[in-house]
């Protein structure tokens, strides 16, 4: 699993107010620090039932990496034509050529019929920092090491149904890891997996997916202005959770040179899940934390194809047999906020 974990203390200031004829419905600007770090959940185990076998298996994945503090500003500019949010961090401010960096934005058009039911929403995080490692699984010796380096790119597009949203989203993004071939013994339930390793060092895999589903919440809507929005938007609980499947093509590369080793596809399913919890005080400040979690299984279609062409010439049936990351990754965000705005 790939692990995200963020802590963040928003303060929020308004820069404009409410103007009940105005072309500005509402803006507020704030300021933000937070602390991300990263680990994989291991999915390289023998289950009970005895349909999956990693005694073959070697070495496992470990991710060594120090938390990096993100400083930033957010903010939110509401019009009568469009709402639009900006969030900007980054993890250094010194004269490093990678610093960490994250961007958010979400743009939502306002005052269209349906039209205004669609939502935007894109992030763009670089992460460095640590270092991947590939450890013998009984001794837990060092087998590989690389610097630690994460690009994530997701787009999302949403449409607000009464009692759900819609949702597409497109990931890309790349971390250091291993491969494995998965060998099927069986049909149907009957199915057993016995896992090989491929090679003994880490490389670069980059997944591209574009994935579609829906997500659910426990907000009740209203049609306000022609729009459906959220009946209560400081509801003291409000939990909920989004189910995506989808597929796409991943590439391996050399993590000493960049090159490109072989490519594939792969199916992918993606689970979220967020719990918010606040508080109003006053007339325009709230307090609140939020949790948010996001998992997604990828598993690749046969061998990658040019292991695949090599196993055919050398007279190997490849029907039963695909790659396997040996995880499952998890970006996880925790914050809390203090927030000042109409």
């Amino acid at each position: 699993m790939m692990k995200a974990l963020c802590v963040s203390l928003l303060f929020l200031g308004p820069i404009s107010a409410h103007a009940a004829d105005g072309y500005v419905d509402q803006a507020w600007a704030s300021a933000s620090g937070s602390g991300w770090w990263f680990s994989p959940l291991d999915a390289k185990f023998n289950d009970e039932e005895g349909t999956r076998n990693w005694d073959a298996v070697p070495t496992k994945e470990r991710y060594k990496l120090m938390p990096i503090g993100f400083y930033g500003v957010n903010s939110l500019l509401e019009t009568d034509h469009f709402s639009l949010k900006l969030n900007y961090e980054r993890g250094d401010f010194s004269a490093s050529l990678t610093p960490s960096s994250l961007l958010g934005v979400a743009l939502q058009l306002r005052g269209i019929p349906y039209v205004d039911r669609v939502r935007f929403d894109t992030t763009i995080l670089e992460f460095y920092g640590g270092t991947a490692q590939l450890l013998d699984r009984q001794s837990e010796a060092i087998v590989d090491e690389a610097d630690f380096e994460m690009k994530m790119r997701r787009v999302s597009f949403s449409y607000q149904m009464e009692k759900f949203r819609l949702v597409g989203e497109y990931l890309d993004y790349s971390i250091p890891r291993n491969i494995y071939i998965q060998h099927k013994q069986g049909e149907g339930e009957n199915s057993t997996y016995t896992f090989y390793p491929i090679s003994d060092e880490l490389m670069r895999v980059g997944t591209k997916v574009a994935v579609a589903g829906a997500e659910f919440d426990n907000h009740e809507v209203e049609l306000k202005n022609g729009l459906l929005q959220p009946f209560d938007p400081d509801l003291p609980v409000n939990f909920g959770g989004t189910l995506l499947i989808g597929g796409g093509p991943y590439d391996i590369q050399s993590l000493a040179t960049g090159a490109e080793i072989d490519k594939g596809y792969l199916v992918a399913v993606g689970l979220k899940g967020h719990l918010l919890v606040q508080h109003r005080f006053w007339k325009y400040v709230s307090v609140g934390s939020s949790l948010d979690l996001s998992f997604y299984f990828f598993q690749p279609v046969g061998l990658p194809d040019e292991m695949d062409d090599f196993a055919k010439s050398q007279g190997i049936d490849t029907k039963d047999l695909s790659a396997n990351f040996g995880t499952i990754d998890t970006l996880a965000r925790v914050y809390g906020f203090i927030r000042v705005g109409m």
